[in-house]
């Protein structure tokens, strides 16, 4: 079962302090930073979703137990979110929780994450909106009139 959630790419520590809102945006704090991204999304345009994968290496800043990121108009497969740490085994959060309100989702694992290097990986799959906001469809009307996506 997917939790659907809105979510783009987006992550850091939610442990150092709650999210602040600037400017209508819900800011988390830097105590995670995301180094690299290797994102794949698969389309498809007849029902306007996608598949997605990600792996994100992680600069862990200051140890804690949890992974907030934003999340819009993606639902997480909960049992593919993954935490490799460089010198320690794999975790899987224990705990999954979603912030309709503020578009965000937090992974909670049972132990505190070591400083130091980590790769996160999921799956996911959303939606192509047509808000021209993240991963979106456009369409156009091509030279005999006819739309195109």
């Amino acid at each position: 079962k997917f939790d659907r959630v809105r979510s783009h790419l987006d992550f850091n520590s939610s442990r150092a302090m709650p999210p602040n809102k600037a400017d209508g945006r819900v800011l988390l704090p830097g105590s995670i930073e995301p180094v690299h991204y290797d994102v794949k999304l698969t389309p498809d345009l007849t029902h306007f979703t996608f598949d997605g994968y990600q792996k994100i290496v992680l600069d862990i800043r200051e140890a804690t137990d949890e992974i907030a990121l934003h999340s819009k108009e993606i639902a997480i497969k909960n049992e593919t979110v993954a935490l490799q740490p460089k010198d320690a085994e794999e975790v899987k959060p224990e705990v999954v929780s979603y912030n309709l309100k503020d578009s965000t989702v937090t992974f909670k694992f049972a132990e505190m994450l070591p400083v130091g290097e980590a790769v996160l990986e999921m799956e996911f799959v959303g939606i192509l909106n047509d808000q021209m906001a993240g991963f979106y469809r456009s369409g156009y009307k091509d030279i005999n009139g006819n739309s195109k996506i």
